[in-house]
């Protein structure tokens, strides 16, 4: 094997890594924040905790960014009433100002309710559940 042979090799088998990975990433799902992101999740999500809750409400963390579509998120928070858990989404990918779209509340919605605010992509993404009367019109408990 004589060298360019060599070199068109390892460029190649470099940017099948770089694909690979790319793909990968896609694959796994939600990714973790950066610091400046979560940051600003973690505000507007108790912000929205605190308006709508009567009582304290409680950071949880769990902040995950989609890998689908980056406008959206998903954090938790709640409070004695109910939980405020949900999705939240930006209008451009690199900008800071979030702000909740639609949250888990005291229970489980039915799962139009979360497509009509969010992709369903993204939704099956975060692991969302709710009711789906699409299944022999019986309402069960599925991943949306």
């Amino acid at each position: 094997m004589n060298l360019t042979n060599r070199r068109s090799l390892v460029h190649l088998l470099l940017l099948a890594a770089i694909i690979g990975g790319a793909m990968a990433s896609q694959a796994f799902g939600s990714r973790l924040p950066t610091r400046s992101e979560y940051k600003y999740i973690k505000r507007a999500s108790m912000a929205f905790c605190e308006r709508t809750q009567p009582s304290g409400c409680e950071w949880l963390g769990h902040v995950r960014i989609s890998t689908i579509d980056r406008r959206f998120a998903w954090s938790e928070s709640g409070g004695d009433a109910f939980g405020t858990s949900g999705i939240l989404r930006r209008s451009n990918p690199r900008s800071h100002n979030w702000r909740v779209v639609r949250v888990v509340g005291g229970g489980l919605n039915d799962c139009q309710t979360w497509w009509r605010e969010v992709n369903r992509r993204v939704v099956h993404e975060f692991k969302v559940k709710g009711f789906d009367s699409r299944i022999n019109g019986n309402w069960t408990v599925r991943r949306c």
